[in-house]
């Protein structure tokens, strides 16, 4: 119970047999109007109510400021923030401004490249329980670039790490498609590889299996673009960083996600 925020100092009840033997055990909740899940238990009368609203003033001007304070019912607005809250403040301040400091070359190549020069499009995806995503590479020779990412959030119902990476997977073919479509009047993009740290992703991308339907319409979408698919370990798969999270100093320095693996 403690581990989930709940302190058991004292048991309530509205059975007289149960406030009897607590009271024995000076365990007893003295306190009959306890807060439940955001509602009033009063535990005498053994009836619920809605809690009272407080911070509300009939006569206050009404403004977007008084709204959300009273609405969301938080701390006065120059009350400090408990400790916690404070230093994760800190932590995300910090990045914002860490991140202002990136800076990014408009040009993919610092080298000349010409129109008629070979060049191979690569996407790497991966996800985790906190997100998935995709990031697409452009290589010229011995030059990479990163050219385009996309993360999303994982739902919040809890999904099996597989179907994730499944997910990521369709994310990424369609962000190697958009990639080719958009450079293909530009450059001369003759090969597209997709990147998994995943074996049974692969494997549902490369099976010739009946696949339940969910699988088979996501599997079908990935396939009608042609890419090579393969597998990396999972410390060369650039996009670990953004499912995992990396801060953006570390990020700055990172040439596994600039540049791609060695």
């Amino acid at each position: 119970m403690k581990s989930s925020g709940f302190n058991l100092r004292s048991w309530s009840s509205n059975c007289k047999e149960i406030r009897a033997l607590a009271e024995k055990d000076n365990a007893l909740e003295m306190n009959t109007n306890l807060g439940i899940l955001g509602i009033r238990w009063q535990t005498d009368s053994d009836v619920f109510s809605i809690k009272k609203l407080t911070g509300h003033n009939p006569d206050h001007r009404v403004t977007k400021r008084y709204v959300t304070k009273v609405v969301s019912r938080k701390p006065e607005w120059d009350e400090p923030l408990a400790d916690i809250q404070t230093k994760k403040w800190e932590e995300i301040i910090s990045d914002v401004v860490a991140s202002t400091d990136i800076m990014i070359n408009r040009k993919y190549f610092t080298d000349h490249t010409k129109s008629t020069d070979v060049h191979k499009l690569h996407v790497f995806v991966d996800a985790s329980p906190k997100a998935y995503g995709a990031a697409v590479y452009l290589r010229q020779d011995r030059q990479t670039s990163l050219v385009i990412s996309k993360t999303r959030v994982a739902p919040l119902k809890e999904m099996k790490l597989p179907r994730l990476e499944r997910m990521a997977a369709l994310i990424g073919s369609r962000l190697i498609r958009f990639v080719s479509h958009a450079l293909k009047d530009k450059i001369n993009i003759t090969k597209h590889v997709l990147w998994s740290d995943i074996h049974i992703v692969i494997h549902w991308i490369r099976s010739e299996k009946r696949l339940p339907r969910f699988v088979a319409n996501r599997i079908k979408e990935i396939n009608e673009f042609p890419c090579d698919v393969k597998y990396c370990p999972i410390n060369e798969n650039p996009t670990d960083l953004i499912t995992r999270g990396i801060s953006a100093e570390s990020l700055m320095k990172s040439d596994i996600w600039w540049l791609g693996p060695t």
